[in-house]
C-alpha cells in the first residue's frame, strides 16, 4: 500500500466500520454475553437509584456513562458505545500516524476488527471505554501534554482499575521525561574573577522548563480517578468508607464456574486479537526500533500486565477473584496491540519488498482475512436459547392474565418489558422478601438466576413446590435443566 494510496484505505476501513456497526445494531435485539444485560439495567436505573453506580461491579464511570443513552432504552446504548469506538479508531490513527509508522491507517483496520473488541463496540461494557481512555491519554503523552494524558490515565479506574498500572508507568515515564535533576557543567557561574572554571550544579529545569514544579501538580493527577468514585460514594451514602468495604468483598466474589487453565488467555490470543493481527503484534514488539524507548516500554509493559492480572485473577487453582476467563478482560490492550500489529506490518513489508510488486492482491487479501475472522467470531447479539426460553414463559404468562405482576431475575424480561424505566408493579426481581410481599401473580423461576452463586434468591424450588399457594402453570427444558412459571394465588 504506497503512500498515495493511504487516504483511499483510511477512508475504506472507516466506511466499512460505520456500515458493519450499522448493520449489527440494526440486527442485534439481545446482549454481550454474560453482564451487558444487567449493566444495562443498572445504566437505566441509576436515575432512581444512584447507590447502584457505587459497586465495583457495576462501575462507576460506566454506569453514568451510559446513564443519559439508557434513559431512551437499550438501542440507544448501542449506538453511544458505537460512537465512542469510533473515536476510539480516529484516535488510533492519529496516534499512529503521531508515531511516524509508514502505513498508519492500518490502525483502524488493526484495532477495529479485533474480534473481541468490535464485539464490545456496540456494548454498555467497561472495557472499551477504558481502552479508548487509555488510548488518548498515550496520545497526548506522545504529544508532550503530560498533565493531561495523566487526567485521563486516572480516569480508566472508574472503568476498569486493574489497568491503574498503566497510569502508575506512565507516571514514572513522565518523570523520566521531564522532570529528573540532570548534572550540567555550568560555566556561567562567577567564581572570583575567573569565570572560566567550570561547575557541576542541580538543573531542575531539565527539557520541560520549570518540570519540578510542573511535576509537583501533574502527578497527584493520578489521584483524580479514585477520588470522583470516593467522593460519589460518600455524597450518595454518607458513609466514607463505603467504597473500601464494597471492594474489600468484592475481592472475594465467588466462581460461577470453574476458573480457567494458566494458558488460557495465551492459546485464546488469536481469537480475541485476530490471527493474522496476533501474528503482526508478535513482529512489532520484536521491533523496538520503531518506537521511544519510553513509549515502547509504556504500552509493552501494560500489554504484559492485562495478560498477567487475568490469568492470575480468572486462573482456578488460587480462586482470589469471581473472574473466570472472559475474553473480554483483555480488549483493554487492544489499541496497544493494534500499534504493535502496525510496526510489525512495518517491519515485514520491509522485509520482504517482493511484496511490493503485488500490492494490490496483498492489500485485498489482508483485509479480507481480518474482516472474515472478525465477523464469524463477532456475531450480532441475540436473546440466547436460555433467554428466549425465560421470554416463551413470559408470554405464557401474558396469556392466562396480562394484569399479573411477575417475579424474575433474567434481564432480558425487564428489558422486554419495561424501556426506558423499571415499573415494581408490572416486574420486580425475584427474592424471598419479593415473593413473600406477592398477593398474587407468577414468578419465573430458573436455575441460573435463582440458586447460582451470583444470585441466589434465598430459598430453593422446594419451597415453591411445598406450598399449594403455589400452581405450576408451565415449564421448559434447557440443556437438561427446567425452567417454570409459577402462579401465586391469594390464600
Amino acid at each position: 500500500m504506497p503512500k498515495y494510496r493511504n487516504r483511499f484505505y483510511l477512508y475504506l476501513f472507516f466506511s466499512i466500520s460505520i456500515i458493519t456497526g450499522v448493520i449489527y445494531i440494526i440486527f442485534s435485539d439481545g446482549f454481550y454475553f454474560i453482564d451487558e444485560g444487567a449493566h444495562y439495567l443498572t445504566n437505566r436505573d441509576v436515575w432512581f437509584n444512584p447507590e447502584l453506580s457505587l459497586a465495583p461491579w457495576a462501575r462507576f464511570g460506566r454506569a453514568w456513562l451510559y446513564a443519559p443513552a439508557a434513559y431512551l432504552g437499550h438501542r440507544a446504548t448501542k449506538v453511544l458505545a458505537y460512537a465512542i469506538f469510533i473515536l476510539g479508531l480516529l484516535l488510533v490513527y492519529k496516534t499512529a500516524k503521531k508515531m511516524n509508522f509508514k502505513y498508519p491507517e492500518l490502525a483502524m483496520l488493526f484495532l477495529g476488527f479485533q474480534p473481541v473488541f468490535f464485539d464490545l463496540s456496540y456494548s454498555v461494557m467497561s472495557e472499551m471505554p477504558a481502552a479508548v481512555l487509555m488510548l488518548l491519554s498515550f496520545y497526548l503523552y506522545l504529544n508532550k501534554k503530560f498533565a493531561s494524558s495523566m487526567l485521563f490515565a486516572s480516569l480508566i479506574f472508574l472503568f476498569r482499575y486493574e489497568m491503574m498500572f498503566y497510569t502508575v508507568v506512565l507516571g514514572v515515564c513522565i518523570i523520566l521525561d521531564s522532570s529528573v535533576p540532570s548534572l550540567r557543567w555550568n560555566w556561567n557561574d562567577k567564581i572570583g574573577v575567573d569565570s572560566s572554571v567550570p561547575s557541576l550544579r542541580w538543573d531542575w529545569n531539565g527539557r520541560w522548563g520549570g518540570g519540578w514544579k510542573r511535576w509537583i501538580w501533574v502527578t497527584p493527577s493520578i489521584f483524580v480517578g479514585p477520588l470522583i468514585w470516593w467522593l460519589g460514594s460518600v455524597i450518595i451514602t454518607g458513609d466514607v468508607m463505603w467504597l473500601w468495604n464494597a471492594f474489600r468483598e468484592f475481592s472475594h466474589l465467588a466462581k460461577y464456574r470453574d476458573g480457567a487453565e494458566i494458558y488460557h488467555y495465551i492459546i485464546l490470543t488469536p481469537v480475541i486479537f485476530g490471527f493474522l493481527i496476533s501474528i503482526f503484534a508478535c513482529f512489532g514488539i520484536s521491533d523496538k526500533k520503531s518506537f521511544g524507548k519510553k513509549s515502547y516500554w509504556l504500552i509493552l509493559l501494560t500489554v504484559i500486565w492485562t495478560y498477567f492480572i487475568n490469568i492470575l485473577t480468572s486462573v482456578k487453582y488460587l480462586n482470589i477473584s469471581g473472574s473466570v476467563g472472559d475474553w473480554r478482560y483483555l480488549s483493554p490492550a487492544a489499541p496497544f496491540v493494534a500499534i504493535f500489529a502496525v510496526a510489525g506490518f512495518n517491519k515485514i513489508f520491509k522485509k520482504y519488498p517482493a511484496i511490493e510488486k503485488k500490492k494490490n492482491i496483498f492489500s485485498f487479501t489482508l483485509i479480507l482475512l481480518i474482516l472474515v475472522n472478525c465477523f464469524i467470531i463477532a456475531q450480532p447479539h441475540n436473546y440466547n436459547d436460555y433467554e428466549k426460553a425465560v421470554l416463551k414463559l413470559s408470554e405464557k404468562a401474558d396469556s392466562v392474565n396480562p394484569q399479573y405482576k411477575i417475579l424474575t431475575n433474567n434481564f432480558a424480561m425487564f428489558v422486554k418489558m419495561e424501556v426506558p424505566f423499571k415499573n415494581k408493579d408490572r416486574i420486580d426481581k425475584l427474592n424471598l422478601e419479593t415473593l413473600n410481599n406477592l398477593k398474587q401473580g407468577f414468578v419465573i423461576w430458573d436455575p441460573f438466576n435463582c440458586e447460582g452463586k451470583l444470585s441466589y434468591t434465598g430459598f430453593t424450588l422446594d419451597l415453591l413446590r411445598n406450598n399449594n399457594q403455589y400452581k405450576f402453570v408451565d415449564s421448559i427444558e434447557y440443556n437438561n435443566v427446567w425452567l417454570y412459571l409459577v402462579e401465586k394465588k391469594l390464600r
